[in-house]
Parts: C-alpha cells; structure tokens; sequence
C-alpha cells in the first residue's frame, strides 16, 4: 500500500501549483512540473540528473547545504528557509523550502514543497528603497499587492495599512489606523486569529525588543467581511526616514500553500476514501496483472475484488482492441505520457462486451513502474449516440429526398435543362472534393447545387423554353430565381447554408453579378463553386435558344473571367 500511495502522491503532486520535490543522496529522485517550471527545467532534465545545490545561487548554497546535513541527520523535523535558486536560463528566483525528514527506499532523504516567492521578495525590495516615498506612492504601490501590510510609526501606532489587510482581517482603515498596535492585539486581533496568545506574546515580545522577527504563521479564523485564511507573518524595524523606530508587517496569504500541504499529508487518507467508496472503477496493473482492484471496477466487470488481482490485464480487453490497450500500457510505462482518456471496449465475466471510458498514468508500486486508471462504464451512453446517430441519418435522407423531389419539379418544367442541376451539382462536388474540402462541406454543395436552380418554378414555362433570345422584361423575370429560391429555402433548417448558396450563385467576383451585386469576399465559397460549374454546364449542353458550345468553349470562358468573373 505505501508503494501505491507513491504513485497516488505523485498524481497529486503532479496538479498542484506548488513545487513538491524528494531528494535522496545528491540528486532529486522526483520533482512535479510545477518545480521544475519555476527553474525553466521540465521534470525529465533535473530527476537523477540534478542535485538541490545545481538548482541554488552560488553565494547561498553553503545556506542551502546546512539545512540539508542538518535534516538528514535528524537535528530538526519540519523545515522552512529561503535561498535564492538558479534558474536553467541564468535568471535568481528567490524560493521558499518546506520540508522534513523521511526514509525512501531503505534510506535517509527529503521530501517538501517550494514555492517561488520572487514576486514577495520584489515587495519587499521596493518597501526597502520606499522610505522617502509619499503617502500618495504608497497608496497606488501598496494597495495593488495581494501582501498585506502594516506600517507602525515610533509610538507603535497604525500610521498605514493597506487594502490586502483591510480585507484579510475584515476590519476597515478607519477602525486600524491611529490605534496603537499593542492595543489593537489585545482589543481586536485577538479575536479574530487562533491561537492570540501565541501570537500576542510572539509580537510584543518583538515590539519590546524592537528586533527583527522570524515568520510564523496565523490561522485568521472566518467572521464578519472575511474568510478564513492562513497568513505568514513577518515583523521588522525600520531604521531609518519618516517611520525611524517604527515596524513594518507583512502578511502574507499562504491558504493554498497550506492546503497542499495538508493535502501531501492527508493523502492517504483520501486515497483510501476515495477508491473505497468512488462509483468510478479504480485498478493498478503491474507486469501485465492487477495488483489492485477496487469494489466499482470488479462490480462493473461482474466479478469480486479477489478473482482480479493476479489475473492478467488483457483477460478483461475486447480482442479487438487487445493492440490499443498494450499501445497505451507501452507508451505509459515508456515515458508516462500525460493523462488522457481512451474509449475501449472491454468484457465482463459473463462475456457481454461493455463500453468504458479510461484514463491510465504511470506510478510507482512496490518500488517498480505500474499502471493506475480510472474506468467508467459508458454502454449505455454509447447506445443512446448510436441510436441518434441513426436518427440523424434518417432524417438526412428524408431531407435529401425533399431536396431530390423539388430539383425534379423544376426540371419537369423545364424539359430542356432536365438534368441540369443534378450535373451541376455533380460537378460542384468534384471540384470541393478536388479542393480538399471536409466531406460535409462537400456534400452541402452537392445538395445546393440540386436546387440552385429551384427559382425557376416562378418562372413561365413559355419563357424557359423560348428559342430565341429574351428580351429585357422576360431576362428580368429570369434574374428573379435566386432570390425566388432563396425565399423558398430559407425556412428549412438545412445543416449548411443552402438557401444563401442558391441566392449567391449568379454573383460575380467583380460585383457584375445578380441579384445583389455582391464581389469578391462577399460571394460564400460554395456559391462561388456553383458558379463556375453552372457555367461549364450550361455551355456544354444544350439550350432551346442554341446548340451545345462543347466542354472546350465551356473552360475557354472559364479561363477569360478568372480573377474577375470566377473565383482563382
């Protein structure tokens, strides 16, 4: 179980915004991203390559090494100090080291967490060259920091807080400033942090002596205007300018340090909660067997935790996808991929197959790489999609049908272009296939250019068939049709755009085009494909007014009107 609360930790590690780090001899044996991050390192270019020394600014590593020899040899517990760090790229971020004492495979290491409190360090620099600076400064500087701060003049009263305070204590300016401080622990402060006389003797004490103060947490307990938080505190005199014999405070808010810390303490707890009592199924293979199964992983399976663990992984795989689930167990224990979810098929003791959805990582058990995941049953959602899949099909085809019916309408009208549009709109499929267009854009086209055409039913048949040339009036009548099939598409709820296809496929690059003179950007991509294979069609058939031109005069006018008439 340790072993596997290894890993489990490690998964915890790995979401957490704070650094976790275990060092073991000279070199760190693990470190999450989030420590490495702060040192512009991945986690692969410091385990077992790197040492905590090669991570720390040269001046402060006999620091860093002291605390090191001092908790290796057990002299104190729990640990904190801060170090400048070294980054990959040169750069000092200054860092804050929590750590303690523990045994790891057979012998003496550190386990801990960091922090990069470089953005406090900034703080507190700029505090320290802002002594002369105005009241209107340190208006506009202090209170955009998520520190808060108190600032204590010679007879130890609130001369400045700031708004990070106001809102850690849920006290306003007016009920702080003025008041002198020991006052104000014994009145107020006492009242809202645990543990006020453990902090009221640490301060004052400080106060008395007028010396520096070493940080300790404060638990401010939830009240009135606040929430409850963990503070660090942090006290210093200050020596000299307008606040000379005076103290200035710091605190700062440590609620999610605090959190991951109880959380890498309580972790085995939680890990025992959770796979005792999760719906998900939880399993750690090992050499291609369960190691470890839990109660919702056996129950989904139909069998009982005992009749798991030992038996092969695969016996439980679909045999189709045996290839996917050895993959995936090969690239895990390989390099340990991030976290992703697979939908695999697997079976039950019975033989049904079930659909499940899974997410493996790579852990450490029993000191060697093993696979933990996470498996939900989704068979029944599976069957539900294919069940809409198969609704949607019928309603395509029932739409596809609609759009066949009125493409005949029109050419039953119309004997002369009977099959115009259906070798329009194969055309238009080709040249959006050729293109490389997604297969549903394609077929889009394809059923607009079925009824790009559909306008014409308000067009007289004596004209549509009329031999000889039209006259303005009846070419007027024809330049309708788009707009006359747009106002007939438009209310059906096609997947793509159809009716604006139909409306546009007249329209022309250089706005010469019907009904709306639309150009260039305009003009949709698929109306633009309609267009030219209306064209060539057109051309290439035979009209009532005259012979077929061929396919050659077809693509002869095509290549006049590129770049202008047509699109490229």
């Amino acid at each position: 179980m340790k072993d596997a609360m290894e890993g489990f930790f490690q998964v915890l590690a790995d979401s957490t915004l704070v650094g976790v780090y275990l060092f073991k001899g000279c070199k760190f044996r693990y470190v999450n991203a989030a420590l490495a991050k702060i040192f512009g390192y991945t986690p692969e270019e410091i385990v077992g390559k790197l040492g905590p020394l090669d991570l720390t600014y040269p001046d402060d590593r006999e620091l860093v090494s002291g605390h090191i020899r001092r908790r290796l040899r057990g002299e104190v517990g729990y640990m904190r100090y801060t170090f400048r760090g070294l980054r990959k790229d040169g750069g000092v971020v200054y860092c804050e080291s929590f750590g303690r004492y523990t045994e790891y495979e057979g012998g003496p290491a550190i386990v801990g967490t960091l922090v990069d409190i470089t953005e406090r360090k900034r703080v507190e620099e700029a505090l320290h060259k802002s002594r002369k600076v105005c009241h209107t400064l340190l208006n506009d500087v202090l209170d955009s920091t998520n520190v808060g701060l108190f600032i204590l003049g010679p007879d130890f009263r609130v001369v400045w807080v700031n708004k990070a305070l106001e809102r850690f204590l849920g006290l306003r300016r007016e009920e702080i400033i003025g008041k002198d401080k020991r006052q104000l622990i014994r009145e107020v402060l006492k009242y809202i942090f645990e543990d006020p006389h453990g902090f009221e003797e640490r301060v004052l004490a400080t106060y008395d002596a007028n010396t520096y103060i070493e940080s300790f947490e404060c638990h401010v307990l939830p009240g009135p205007g606040r929430e409850e938080r963990w503070l660090e505190h942090w006290s210093r005199p200050i020596k000299s300018g307008l606040y000379a014999g005076g103290r200035i405070e710091h605190y700062y808010d440590i609620t999610e340090r605090k959190r991951a810390e109880e959380a890498l303490k309580e972790s085995e707890e939680k890990y025992r909660v959770l796979t005792e009592s999760s719906l998900t199924g939880v399993f750690i293979q090992q050499d291609g067997k369960y190691v470890f199964v839990n109660e919702p992983f056996a129950r989904m399976h139909g069998y009982e935790v005992g009749e798991l663990v030992g038996r092969d992984y695969l016996d439980l795989v679909h045999p189709q996808d045996k290839s996917m689930a050895q993959h995936i167990v090969s690239m895990e224990l390989g390099g340990g991929m991030a976290a992703k979810e697979y939908e695999i098929r697997r079976l039950t003791k019975d033989g049904r197959v079930i659909w499940c959805r899974m997410m493996a990582v790579r852990i450490k058990y029993r000191g060697r790489p093993a696979i933990m995941g996470n498996v939900i049953d989704i068979t029944d959602r599976r069957e539900l999609e294919g069940q809409l899949r198969r609704s949607v099909g019928r309603l395509r085809r029932i739409l596809e049908g609609a759009v066949h019916a009125f493409a005949s309408a029109i050419e039953k009208r119309d004997p002369y272009t009977a099959g115009h549009q259906k070798r329009v709109a194969q055309l238009a499929r080709a040249m959006g296939q050729e293109m490389g267009l997604p297969e549903s854009q394609v077929e889009g086209i394809h059923l607009a250019g079925l009824v790009h055409d559909i306008g014409k039913i308000s067009v007289p048949a004596e004209i549509l068939s009329k031999p000889g040339p039209l006259n303005e009036a009846e070419f007027g009548i024809i330049k309708a049709h788009p707009q006359v099939g747009y106002e007939i598409l438009k209310e059906i709820e096609f997947p793509w755009p159809v009716a604006e296809i139909v409306l546009q496929h007249h329209e022309r690059l250089d706005g010469s085009g019907y009904p709306q003179g639309l150009s260039d950007g305009e003009i949709l991509l698929e109306a633009r494909i309609i267009a030219v294979a209306d064209v060539v069609e057109a051309m290439a058939s035979h009209r009532p007014y005259r012979p077929a031109l061929g396919i050659d005069k077809a693509l002869e006018e095509i290549q006049r009107g590129k770049g202008t008439l047509y699109d490229p």
